[in-house]
């Protein structure tokens, strides 16, 4: 009879890790942590506790889930990206929603978009000054019509950028697509 496996034997450069990691508040935290957790090799268990978010895994001396992975700087996305221009005849409200049907119909998954103010952006859509628009808890984004919505310095006034990329949930290294709504 063969021996039992064992994790040594097949994952020598790895060790048996035991991470405890903060409760998210949100539904939305709760995504992003296991995604952020599931996205690393070798999860052996995934366990919700008054504790936290306790994780077993095998992992190299240098990685951790603390950690998140890399993310380019919203100018560095910008100057990579494929930009077009978008308008419509309607208010700027219908030109976001044309646009993003747009970015569906060609295969695209709008998920973020840029605004030079979120204040200006709010004022597009007419969403009134007292109403402030939802973090999106563990990052640095608000959440727009479910677009991860981000105030990037430096764009023109009165800029607002949807982004696309060929897959759903995509970091904004994977963008691949812009329009510029005007």
């Amino acid at each position: 009879m063969d021996a039992p496996f064992t994790t040594a034997q097949y994952l020598p450069n790895l060790s048996r890790t035991e991470e405890t990691l903060g409760t998210p508040a949100t539904r939305q935290g709760v995504m992003n942590t296991l995604s952020r957790i599931l996205s690393r090799p070798f999860v052996e268990s995934v366990k919700f506790s008054a504790r936290g978010v306790e994780v077993v895994w095998h992992r190299d001396m240098s990685d951790s889930l603390a950690v998140g992975e890399p993310d380019d700087s919203p100018t560095t996305v910008l100057a990579r990206v494929e930009m077009d221009e978008f308008s419509s005849a309607g208010s700027f409200r219908d030109s976001l929603f044309e646009a993003q049907l747009t970015m569906i119909t060609s295969g695209k998954y709008p998920q973020y978009l840029f605004t030079d103010s979120v204040t200006t952006l709010k004022n597009l859509l007419n969403i009134p000054s007292m109403v402030g628009l939802p973090a999106i808890e563990g990052t640095q984004f608000k959440n727009v019509v479910g677009l991860k919505t981000l105030e990037v310095s430096g764009l023109p006034e009165e800029s607002v950028i949807l982004l696309a990329g060929e897959t759903e949930g995509v970091p904004l290294a994977s963008v691949t697509h812009a329009l510029r709504i005007v």
